[in-house]
């Protein structure tokens, strides 16, 4: 009311108060207000500041929210969409322009807006197509924010020593700063039409890409949706973007990290499916089991290296139907999956995944892993070019932790050393003896070491000489975790 007598209802500070005051009356329980302040607030906003204000988005969000609080689930979607399609075409006018601190300041401040969609899809089973084709296009392009290396082009072009396409730049960024800075004034108070002030940015943009061709495409990461990553898919191949993210219910986010995924096919629109929990995901890697890093693998993938009992209980089993199984029923007539992993799903060997007592992901799909499912437009048409190709394996690994030479595994971490008998690996000898053939059968030169012979040294000899292909087949090893050494203050 204050705010109201001194400036107005049609003022910045206005609409700041009352979405203050809105989000009091929706925790006050006083709905109706809600609502009503909230349909004024928002036409206000749009008259004064534009379709594509920033302080819009955040009145959609919490109008979201509201709408969320009374199971509105189809309406508070339709608010949130809104919300994270202004914040997110905003950001990527601004990305070029933001230091990095100012990249991570922003994804720290709006993280928790995306977090809410799909979210709001757990909670409303009954979703509809349209609620998921909008949480798919958000997550490409958050990826793509990641994954943009134009930020990287803009300071290689400044360093070409090309004196005008720095001008150009210069003006670009200045143009971009400027209609930044416009965008956030009441729309009677701006000194340059926004839309004018956009054009002449597009402008420098083309001039830019022109001049740098080969170097930098500004643009280039906006143009991926879910319709383009289905584009480049085959009929019997599927895309799958796996997504962590907090929980957000009974009117507030949890503490509990939630995983999903969504699986993009061929002639289908995308589908969202629940997984497991980061803790049930946490509690599969360790392998459930005594602290010791070995059994925790041997649990994982079942390995048998070490023997074991045929009665015992795998990880990987719940693994593979927290994080797996959920999927199958939309991956059926598939051969070739891409998928991008999230969160603890990076630490997981998706290919070694028992599915049954003896059979694995690998032995049902053809995996690709990618860092976001938006590179499989990426894909090159043409066949990559192998010139020679290097093999190592079934390396004799206790003949070599017998020696100190540098060339072996002796290793000493926190003043242990780590001189365990650790088990062959026969069947990388048949893997690498299999590729060699495969490869000459083809032309290609081929170079394979094993037994004493492969060595790190050896391995190390290839810099500066490195084939098209290098191919290890060998463990995984694991030193103990370091010892917690005691201190007295003095």
């Amino acid at each position: 009311d204050y705010v109201k007598q001194e400036q107005g209802i049609k003022s910045i500070e206005y609409i700041k108060s009352a979405n203050n005051c809105l989000t009091a009356y929706k925790q006050l329980g006083e709905i109706s207000k809600a609502r009503k302040l909230a349909t004024e607030v928002i036409a206000i906003c749009k008259e004064i500041l534009g379709n594509d204000a920033e302080l819009l988005g955040t009145l959609y969000f919490n109008t979201s929210i509201l709408e969320n609080s009374q199971n509105n689930m189809l309406l508070a979607a339709e608010y949130l969409n809104k919300s994270l399609d202004i914040h997110l075409n905003r950001f990527r006018k601004n990305f070029y322009t933001l230091s990095e601190k100012e990249k991570l300041n922003w994804w720290q401040e709006q993280t928790y807006q995306f977090a809410l969609s799909p979210s709001l899809l757990i909670q409303f089973p009954n979703h509809t197509p349209e609620m998921v084709n909008a949480i798919t296009n958000q997550q490409l392009q958050l990826k793509g924010f990641v994954l943009n290396d134009a930020s990287a082009a803009l300071r290689k072009a400044r360093a070409s020593g090309n004196k005008a396409l720095n001008k150009l730049i210069d003006e670009w960024q200045s143009s971009r700063t400027l209609l930044s800075k416009q965008l956030a004034l009441p729309i009677a108070d701006r000194f340059y039409k926004t839309d004018s002030l956009e054009k002449i940015a597009n402008n420098f943009e083309k001039n830019i890409n022109q001049q740098a061709s080969g170097i930098i495409n500004i643009n280039q990461q906006n143009t991926i949706t879910w319709q383009t990553v289905q584009a480049s898919l085959k009929d019997d191949e599927a895309a799958v973007e796996f997504i962590q993210f907090p929980f957000y219910r009974n009117s507030d986010y949890t503490d509990t990290i939630q995983y999903a995924a969504i699986v993009i096919r061929k002639n289908q629109t995308p589908q969202f499916v629940k997984l497991g929990t980061e803790k049930q995901i946490s509690w599969c890697l360790t392998g459930a089991k005594e602290n010791n890093k070995q059994i925790k693998i041997n649990s994982l993938y079942r390995s048998s290296l070490k023997g074991g009992n045929s009665n015992e209980t795998f990880a990987g089993d719940s693994l593979y139907t927290i994080i797996w199984k959920p999927l199958m029923p939309y991956l059926q007539n598939i051969s070739t999956v891409s998928y991008s992993p999230d969160g603890l799903l990076h630490k997981v060997a998706f290919h070694a995944l028992p599915v049954e007592k003896d059979k694995l992901i690998i032995d049902i799909y053809r995996l690709q892993q990618y860092t976001s499912i938006r590179q499989i437009t990426e894909k090159s048409t043409t066949a990559p070019k192998w010139n020679s190709v290097y093999l190592m394996g079934n390396a004799d690994f206790n003949s070599l932790s017998n020696t100190t030479s540098t060339q072996g595994v002796n290793v000493t971490f926190n003043n242990t050393v780590a001189t365990d008998s650790w088990a062959s690996l026969p069947g990388t000898e048949k893997e690498i003896n299999t590729l060699q053939s495969l490869f000459i059968s083809k032309k290609i030169s081929v170079i394979t070491t094993s037994g004493t012979k492969a060595t790190e040294e050896k391995f190390k000899s290839l810099n500066n000489a490195s084939p098209s292909i290098i191919h290890l087949a060998t463990h995984g090893f694991f030193l103990p975790d370091p010892a917690i050494k005691k201190t007295t203050n003095t």
